[in-house]
């Protein structure tokens, strides 16, 4: 709704944008067109813009990460979303995290084990770090280049509960999941309750 609503905004501004809505084109798409028409600063910007968080701005899944996290049920969050809404739900419980992984492709050797502070890593970047894998010739070359290749090997024999995440937009994500021997428990708020 958010990216929507920026959409909305700007079809009215000067109405040369109205296609790109019509259309229904992904975000993805979106940003690349913008960035191709702008730069790279710029799209990190309006990136910002939308999605950085500040005190108490968090929803259901980030807190529920965050009283995952702080009772020592989850040592490690994957997250694909470059807004910082899970290190904002962490610090709102008072929540000790190392210092997160926020360089699309760059990623621990090892999980944490009991006892040790958990991690966080951020698949596509972090608009604190202006680094986001947005657009979807950025998402494009990180499939080509196997960049999360180690995703495999880091959950391989592990429980991983999935909130929020689909599993079927991120092309450079998504088959490395499909070949990550792990068990996958996801949590869809979309099934309807029987």
């Amino acid at each position: 709704r958010l990216y929507a609503k920026y959409c909305a905004l700007l079809a009215e501004a000067d109405g040369s944008y109205k296609a790109l809505i019509e259309n229904e084109i992904k975000f993805e798409e979106f940003l690349w067109l913008l960035s191709r028409y702008s730069s790279r600063e710029a799209l990190d910007e309006l990136l910002r813009l939308l999605y950085l968080c500040h005190d108490r701005e968090y929803g259901p899944n980030h807190i529920a990460i965050a009283q995952l996290i702080k009772t020592g049920r989850c040592l490690a969050c994957f997250t694909t979303n470059f807004d910082n809404a899970i290190e904002t739900a962490c610090a709102a419980l008072d929540v000790p995290l190392r210092p997160p992984f926020t360089m699309p492709g760059v990623y621990p050797n090892t999980l944490p084990g009991k006892g040790e502070k958990p991690i966080l890593v951020k698949l596509h970047g972090c608009v604190l770090d202006s680094n986001c894998v947005a657009d979807s010739a950025a998402l494009l070359a990180a499939r080509s280049n196997h960049t999360h290749g180690m995703i495999r090997s880091l959950l391989k024999g592990r429980n991983v509960l999935v909130l929020g995440y689909s599993g079927l937009g991120d092309i450079d994500i998504s088959p490395q999941l499909s070949e990550t021997e792990a068990r996958f428990f996801w949590a869809n708020h979309r099934v309807p309750h029987s």
